[in-house]
């Protein structure tokens, strides 16, 4: 058996369907656009293009590497080939020192130098007369012609002249020969060069 609802439960029920469905002020969504009218859509081409973030901020920039730069001899500043905030590269002059008095000191060494070996050469030109010397004395006493005392003069006059040719080698090996490469070294040191790629950032000499 079906059983129909009276007419006034009917009405009452449509009622009901009515009042939910129908639009309210206090819904946002129903009220967000003008009734008959839809949303506004924004449109542009599509690119390719960098995304760049800027930082604005305030400090004081540190080198993460800072290398101090001085002269390894003593003189008067003659050149100096940069100001404060240039670019240098590695091996780059930054300053001379006046080279004029290591300059000197370099010749003088090598003067000394020349003198022991030209000294060397006259020793080894004595040495060759005594080892001549000792020679003829020493066939001679063999053929009994000479005294043996001749004979041990020539022997030591001999190792003498042997033993003053090792003394100028020495002398001009140990001593010239350092104090020539000394000079040398101290005349390449009025050359200041950079250690590194970097900027300036002090000077403490003008």
């Amino acid at each position: 058996m079906q059983v129909s609802p009276s007419q006034s439960q009917v009405s009452n029920r449509r009622h009901r369907v009515r009042r939910r469905c129908a639009p309210s002020a206090s819904n946002p969504i129903s009220n967000r656009f003008p009734r008959g009218q839809g949303p506004t859509y924004l449109t542009a081409k599509v690119e390719r293009g960098n995304i760049e973030d800027e930082v604005l901020a305030v400090g004081i920039l540190q080198a993460f590497r800072q290398v101090d730069v001085g002269a390894q001899v003593s003189g008067q500043l003659k050149e100096l080939d940069v100001k404060l905030g240039n670019a240098v590269k590695a091996g780059q002059r930054l300053a001379e020192i006046d080279p004029i008095l290591l300059q000197n000191a370099l010749k003088v060494a090598e003067a000394t130098k020349e003198n022991l070996q030209a000294q060397r050469r006259a020793a080894e030109a004595q040495l060759w007369q005594a080892e001549f010397t000792y020679h003829s004395q020493e066939q001679m006493l063999s053929d009994e012609a000479t005294p043996r005392q001749d004979f041990e003069t020539a022997r030591a006059q001999l190792e003498a002249q042997r033993a003053n040719l090792a003394s100028f080698d020495a002398q001009i090996k140990e001593e010239a020969g350092i104090q020539v490469e000394t000079a040398k070294a101290n005349l390449s040191f009025t050359c200041i060069t950079a250690p590194m790629d970097g900027k300036v950032v002090a000077i403490m000499t003008q």
